[in-house]
């Protein structure tokens, strides 16, 4: 999660200085996750709009969210 959230920040920052629409690039993210096969990726292709909406610091949270409540969801009680 936080390399992935690494990443996302240098590519944003390598595609900012080539001077490309931001927006743009996480429109095709959008549509990568979508066109990939739901039946390989069902909870990444439902989940593509909510994975890539907000900026970058709401998508970190939305992950350490899902991450958390993945973890409590198996812990036994």
């Amino acid at each position: 999660m936080i390399q992935a959230n690494a990443i996302e920040a240098g590519t944003y920052r390598i595609k900012a200085t080539q001077g490309a629409d931001l927006d743009a690039h996480l429109g095709q993210v959008t549509q990568y996750l979508q066109s990939l096969p739901p039946e390989l990726f069902p909870h990444i292709t439902s989940m593509a709009g909510s994975l890539t909406s907000g900026d970058i610091d709401e998508r970190f949270e939305f992950g350490i969210n899902v991450f958390l409540r993945g973890l409590e969801a198996h812990i036994e009680k």
